[in-house]
C-alpha cells in the first residue's frame, strides 16, 4: 500500500516539472525511482490525468513528453500500466477535443507506449485497425518510432507460425505460451534423439526447429518467471546442448553422415531464410544480453559505491558529535553544578518551611480527634433515634398494609358476590329462542312453506298453526337475521362465563330439531358469523386477562361427546370404557379423560379443531350424538392464596325429534328440580349426560338454552314440543 508521504512527494515533483518546464531524463529518472520505490505506478500516472486533460496545449505537451522520458527510463512496470485500455481510450477521447498538435503527439505516444510494451501482439494489431478506422476524422496513422529493435520486430512479423515469441501483459496467458513452448520443445526433442539413434530417420527441419527453440528459451528467460519454470527452461536448454553436440561429433566423425539425412535436405534448403533471419535474431538477442550484463555490472557497483559513500559519511558524523559533546560537556557540568547548588539552597528553605507547618498540623490533628470523638458520639445517638422512629413508622406502615389488604379482599368477594347476584337477578336459567330462515325446499312447499313463528316482543313468540296460535313467554327472542354475537351479548348473557372463574358451574346448551340450527349457533358458519364456543372462549381469556395482576388463572380443556349412553374422549378416540364418577373435590368428572392446559383462546379453538376431526361426519351421527366442550377452571388469589375451582361445559344436545335417553332424561331432572324433590329422588344417574351434569344443575349453578326452531308449518309442531320443553325448564329458579 502506497504511503501518503510518496504520493504526496510525487504530485509536488511533476507538478513542479509541469510548470517551471524543466522536462527531461534527469527529471523523469527522479520521479520514476520514486514511483519505483513507492510501488505507485499507477499513482504516478493518475497524477497526469488533469493537466492532460483540463490544461493549456503547452502544459499538454510537457505532460506527454515528461510520461514518455518516464517510459525510457523507467521498467516495463510503467509502461504496463500505461498500455491500456483504459488510458488509451482516455487519451484518445482528449485527443478528439484538442488542436492538431497536441493530437498527433498523443496519438505518437500512444502508438510507441503500445509498440514498447507489447511489441506486435494482438493488441497493437487491434490499436493499428482502430487508427484505421478514425482516418476520417481527421487522424493521421502515427509511425512507430522505436528503436533498431522493435525495427527488427517489424520486419520479422512476415516470418512463419512459431518462429516468434512474445510475451503478453498477464502471468496466465505468459504461463500458458511458456507451457507451449516447452510441449513444443519436448516434442521435437523426441524426435531428434531418435533421429540420433538412426541418422537415416533424422529430419533437418527438427533440427532447425530446435536452433530455434534455443532462442525462444534464451528470450523467455529474459523475463521475470516464476523460479519453477526458469528450472525447467534451463534443462531444457541444456538437454537442447547436449543433443547438438552429439550431432556435431556424429558429422565431424562421419562426413558421410549428412547425407543419411537426404530426405530432409530439400525442406532444409527451403528453411534456409528462415535460419539467417534466425541467427541475425540470435545476434541481436546476445547483444541485448551482454547489454543487460553491463547494465546490471554498473548497477550493483553504483549500490556497492552508495553503501561505501553511506558508511564513510555516517563515521564522519559520529567523530563530529564526539569532537562537539566533548566541548559541550564541560561546559553543562558547569551549568548542572550551578543549578544543583541553587537546588540545595531553595531545598533547605523549603525544608524549614515544612517543618514549621509540621508542628502546625499535629496541633491541629490533635483538635480534630477531639471533635470527631464528639462528633461520633453525638451520630450515634441521632442514628438510635432515627432508628426508634422507623421502627415506629415500619410497624404502623405494615398495620396500614394489613387493613387496606383486608379491605381489598373484602372488596373483592363482595364484588364476586354482587356480580353473581346480578346474574342471578337475571336468572340463573335463561332461555332463548332463536328462528332459522326458511330452506329454498320449504319455500318450494306451497301452503306447508309459510313461516307460522312470530315474535311479536322480545320475550315472547307466537306459533300459529291449526287451532289456537300458542304462545310462550322466555328471556329473549331473535329472528333468522340476528347474529349470534347479538344473541350472546343479549342482557350480558355472556357474562355467565367469568362467574366460571369466581368458582361457579356454567352450563350453555343448544336445543332443537335436526336441521334448525344448534350446529351454527354452537359453532359458527365459518364466515364471519362465530358460534357460542368460538364467543365463551374469547370471553374465558379476556377475564383471564384481566385479572392477571390478581390471580393465577389456570383452563384445561376436554372434547367428548355421548351417543347411545357411551362416552368418547374425541382427544383419544380410542379410549373406552370412560365413565362418571363423583368425589367432594372434583364434584362429577369423567375418569381418565384427557385434560389439555391452554395457554391463550387460539390455543383452545386449535385444540378443538383437532378433536373434532376425530368426530364422525355426518348430519346422522351428529343428530344421535351430544357434543360437549368442558373447561375445568382452577383460580388462585395471588394475596390470600386463596382457590376457586369452575367448571364451562358448552353443548350441543342431539335432535329432540330423537327419542335420546339423555335428552328425555334431562326434561326429567328439570321436573324434578322444578318440584323442589330432594336430591336423592332426581333420577341424575339414568343417564349419562345428567350424571355428569349434577353439580351443574344444582346449587348456585348457572344455564343458559337456545332453542333452535324451524318458523316453518310443516314444522309447527315439532316447534311447538321444543318450546313446551323450554317452557318447563324457565320454572327452574336456581340458588332460591
Amino acid at each position: 500500500v502506497m504511503s501518503q508521504e510518496v504520493k504526496r512527494s510525487l504530485e509536488a515533483k511533476i507538478t513542479g516539472a509541469l510548470q517551471t518546464g524543466f522536462v527531461d531524463d534527469d527529471v523523469a529518472f527522479e520521479i520514476t525511482n520514486t514511483a519505483m520505490e513507492g510501488r505507485a505506478y499507477k499513482e504516478a500516472l493518475e497524477v497526469f490525468k488533469d493537466p492532460i486533460k483540463k490544461d493549456k496545449p503547452q502544459i499538454q505537451i510537457r505532460a506527454l513528453t515528461l510520461m514518455g522520458c518516464m517510459i525510457r527510463v523507467g521498467e516495463n512496470q510503467l509502461a504496463a500500466a500505461l498500455a491500456t485500455s483504459k488510458w488509451r481510450d482516455r487519451l484518445l477521447k482528449v485527443a478528439k477535443s484538442k488542436d492538431e498538435t497536441v493530437r498527433d503527439v498523443l496519438c505518437q505516444q500512444v502508438a510507441d507506449w503500445h509498440f514498447r510494451y507489447q511489441g506486435q501482439g494482438q493488441e497493437y494489431a487491434e490499436f493499428t485497425i482502430m487508427f484505421n478506422r478514425l482516418k476520417s476524422k481527421g487522424f493521421r496513422m502515427p509511425e512507430h518510432r522505436g528503436s533498431s529493435r522493435a525495427t527488427t520486430r517489424t520486419s520479422s512479423t512476415s516470418a512463419p507460425p512459431g518462429t516468434r515469441f512474445t510475451m503478453t501483459t498477464t502471468p496466465e496467458e505468459n504461463a500458458k505460451k511458456v507451457d507451449e513452448l516447452m510441449e513444443n520443445v519436448q516434442a521435437d526433442l523426441r524426435s531428434m534423439q531418435i533421429g540420433l539413434q538412426d541418422l537415416s530417420q533424422l529430419n533437418r527441419n527438427v533440427v532447425e526447429n530446435c536452433k530455434r527453440h534455443q532462442n525462444k528459451i534464451m528470450l523467455v528467460l529474459s523475463t521475470d518467471l516464476e523460479e519453477s519454470y526458469t528450472f525447467k527452461l534451463i534443462a531444457l536448454y541444456d538437454q537442447l546442448g547436449e543433443y547438438f553436440d552429439i550431432l556435431k561429433a556424429i558429422e565431424s566423425a562421419d562426413p558421410a553422415a549428412g547425407g543419411a539425412s537426404s530426405s530432409g535436405s530439400a525442406s532444409a534448403a527451403a528453411a534456409g531464410a528462415e535460419t539467417a533471419e534466425d541467427e541475425d535474431e540470435s545476434a541481436e538477442l546476445e547483444a541485448l544480453r551482454n547489454t543487460l550484463e553491463q547494465r546490471k555490472s554498473e548497477r550493483e557497483a553504483c549500490e556497492a559505491q552508495c553503501v561505501r559513500l553511506r558508511a564513510e559519511l555516517n563515521d564522519v558524523k559520529v567523530k563530529k558529535s564526539m569532537v562537539n559533546s566533548g566541548a559541550e560537556d564541560t561546559h553543562k557540568k558547569e551549568e548542572l553544578l550551578g543549578m544543583v547548588r541553587k537546588t540545595i539552597r531553595a531545598s533547605r528553605g523549603i525544608l524549614a518551611d515544612a517543618k514549621q507547618q509540621a508542628a502546625q498540623m499535629r496541633i491541629h490533628c490533635a483538635s480534630l480527634k477531639r471533635d470527631s470523638f464528639a462528633y461520633a458520639h453525638s451520630w450515634e445517638k441521632e442514628m438510635a433515634h432515627l432508628q426508634t422512629i422507623c421502627d415506629k413508622a415500619a410497624k404502623a406502615e405494615a398495620k396500614g398494609f394489613e387493613t387496606l389488604k383486608k379491605l381489598y379482599l373484602n372488596e373483592m368477594q363482595m364484588r364476586k358476590k354482587l356480580y353473581n347476584k346480578i346474574q342471578e337477578f337475571r336468572g340463573n336459567t335463561r332461555i332463548y329462542c332463536r328462528l332459522r330462515p326458511l330452506s329454498q325446499a320449504e319455500r318450494a312447499q306451497g301452503a306447508n312453506g309459510v313461516e307460522c313463528v312470530d315474535l311479536p316482543t322480545a320475550t315472547e313468540v307466537v306459533v300459529r298453526a291449526t287451532g289456537k296460535p300458542k304462545i310462550f313467554e322466555v328471556d329473549g327472542g331473535f329472528k333468522s337475521s340476528a347474529k349470534t354475537a347479538q344473541i350472546f351479548e343479549y342482557e350480558d348473557a355472556g357474562g355467565v362465563v367469568p362467574s366460571a372463574v369466581d368458582g361457579y358451574n356454567v352450563c350453555i346448551f343448544a336445543y332443537g330439531d335436526t336441521g334448525t340450527g344448534k350446529t351454527h349457533t354452537m359453532q359458527g358458519d365459518g364466515k364471519g358469523d362465530p358460534g357460542v364456543i368460538q364467543l365463551a372462549i374469547q370471553k374465558l381469556y379476556q377475564t383471564k386477562q384481566q385479572r392477571l395482576q390478581t390471580e393465577k388463572i389456570e383452563i384445561q380443556l376436554s372434547v367428548l361427546e355421548i351417543v347411545n349412553e357411551q362416552i368418547t374422549d374425541l382427544f383419544e378416540p380410542r379410549r373406552t370404557g370412560l365413565s362418571v364418577s363423583i368425589s367432594e373435590q372434583q364434584g362429577c368428572y369423567i375418569d381418565g379423560l384427557t385434560k389439555v392446559e391452554c395457554a391463550s383462546g387460539d390455543e383452545a379453538l386449535s385444540r378443538i379443531q383437532q378433536a373434532m376431526q376425530n368426530r364422525p361426519k355426518g348430519e346422522e351421527h351428529a343428530s344421535r350424538s351430544a357434543l360437549i366442550v368442558h373447561f375445568q377452571i382452577h383460580a388462585e388469589d395471588t394475596q390470600t392464596r386463596g382457590h376457586a375451582n369452575g367448571k364451562l361445559y358448552i353443548i350441543e344436545l342431539p335432535g329432540a325429534e330423537r327419542q335420546d335417553k339423555g335428552n328425555m332424561n334431562l326434561g326429567n331432572v328439570m321436573e324434578k328440580i322444578i318440584a323442589k324433590s330432594k336430591s336423592d329422588q332426581v333420577p341424575f344417574k339414568q343417564a349419562k349426560l345428567t350424571h355428569l351434569l349434577q353439580d351443574c344443575l344444582t346449587g348456585s349453578a348457572k344455564q343458559l338454552f337456545y332453542i333452535c326452531i324451524s318458523p316453518s308449518l310443516a314444522k309447527a309442531e315439532q316447534s311447538n314440543a321444543s318450546l313446551a320443553w323450554a317452557f318447563r325448564v324457565r320454572g327452574v329458579i336456581l340458588g332460591s
